[in-house]
């Protein structure tokens, strides 16, 4: 991993529940949530009123508050995998301090949905981010303020990898439906990521035995995107547009560039995948497009993972932001990567 790290930059456009969301007509200076305690009842089964709430809340440092609104949400259907989806994503979204709470909640999604891929490739890739940013804290000797952790930060980063190894195992090598035909690629890369990951924090020796080396192939970029959402039968598109003009999306997934995208998900949850080996100077633009959605009432939360130098431990950096579309042919504007 001693490639040089590429200057960059990214900027994205966070959800503005006050300019799309169900509280547009609430003014910013107002008390937010006793405003959500005098509106809850006649919103109760509207997921967008609840992120839209939690959202301006975290906005406003009321990170508290916010978590405990959207675990209202998920109080709401105990057995909705949808709600419970965007209580995991929202918190992914806003701050590491929620991390085994998300992980928590997607484990109760995994019981509802083993039948699905995406509920172990999920809460894998909360494990992995957990096990990365406790040996990342106890490399800088930060870990005596998380957690109850009075076991070794290095013991319980082992046993997330290895619960995780598990479930992206499980993803590649199960049978699943056949709307969900390219989970499997894009496990790979998270099972790349992780291996990357486990060598780095000198954890190969007691790891790497449980992972099958047909399934680790060698894999670090520039750039990766991911995107994901939370209702079945649903086609959302992304949409690159790369410094030299050319636009990378499910019509054309190939660039001249290099740039690469998995092809098109019309039904399921994702994964759609952006990948571009070695970037070119210059803006990428990311968008994305809800072409059609069965859920009209309660819309589709996406979720956009950005990574520059993915897959190269100690230099990576990973930014994520969730947002709702409700209207077939909606687009997103999610924000830009920037190359010096």
């Amino acid at each position: 991993y001693q490639r040089r790290v590429r200057d960059s930059r990214v900027t994205v456009n966070k959800w503005d529940p006050f300019v799309k969301g169900l509280i547009r007509d609430v003014p910013k200076s107002s008390d937010i949530y006793n405003d959500y305690l005098k509106r809850r009842s006649s919103e109760r089964k509207n997921p967008s009123f609840y992120f839209d709430v939690a959202s301006a809340l975290f906005d406003n440092k009321k990170s508290l508050l916010a978590r405990r609104v959207l675990t209202n949400l998920a109080e709401v259907e105990l057995e909705n995998p949808q709600f419970l989806r965007i209580l995991a994503f929202k918190l992914q979204e806003e701050s590491e301090q929620f991390n085994d709470l998300v992980i928590d909640t997607l484990k109760r999604v995994l019981k509802l949905r083993p039948e699905e891929p995406h509920s172990k490739l999920y809460l894998a890739i909360a494990l992995v981010d957990k096990a990365n940013r406790l040996l990342l804290r106890e490399a800088q000797q930060l870990n005596e303020h998380i957690g109850d952790y009075d076991k070794d930060p290095r013991d319980i980063a082992a046993e997330a990898y290895e619960e995780a190894v598990e479930l992206l195992n499980d993803v590649i090598l199960g049978q699943w439906d056949s709307r969900f035909s390219q989970i499997e690629i894009i496990t790979l890369t998270e099972m790349t990521r992780l291996s990357n990951y486990i060598e780095f924090y000198g954890l190969h020796h007691r790891l790497f035995p449980k992972i099958e080396k047909r399934l680790i192939s060698s894999l670090d970029v520039d750039l990766r995107i991911i995107l994901v959402w939370d209702t079945d039968m649903t086609n959302v598109e992304l949409h690159i547009t790369e410094p030299t003009g050319e636009k990378c999306n499910a019509f054309h997934n190939k660039t001249k560039i290099g740039g690469l995208l998995s092809k098109d998900c019309s039904t399921g949850y994702g994964p759609v995948e952006y990948v571009l080996k070695r970037a070119v100077s210059g803006i990428y633009n990311i968008q994305v497009v809800l072409y059609s959605g069965m859920q009209k009432f309660t819309g589709t939360t996406v979720f956009i993972r950005i990574f520059t130098d993915f897959g190269r431990p100690g230099k990576e950096r990973e930014y994520s932001i969730t947002h709702r579309l409700h209207k077939d042919r909606e687009e997103l504007s999610v924000g830009t990567v920037t190359f010096f």
